[in-house]
């Protein structure tokens, strides 16, 4: 992320919480979009499972 794209962020999640909102409530909002944004990324590069996939390996690491 760019130093810009990220001062908009914060920007954007401080003026989204609450009044009575707290750092901690801040950085789990920063945390959340971060993952979801690596998330997006992952997807972008074809780096996914399908269900089945997923169903699959759950399947063998219950065994």
């Amino acid at each position: 992320m760019e130093t810009l794209d990220l001062k908009q962020s914060l920007h954007a999640i401080a003026d989204e919480l609450p009044m009575n909102a707290t750092v901690h409530d801040a950085i789990e909002r920063l945390y959340l979009l971060s993952k979801v944004e690596h998330a997006l990324e992952q997807y972008e590069r074809g780096e996914t499972l399908s269900h089945a996939d997923v169903q699959s390996k759950v399947a063998e690491w219950l065994k």
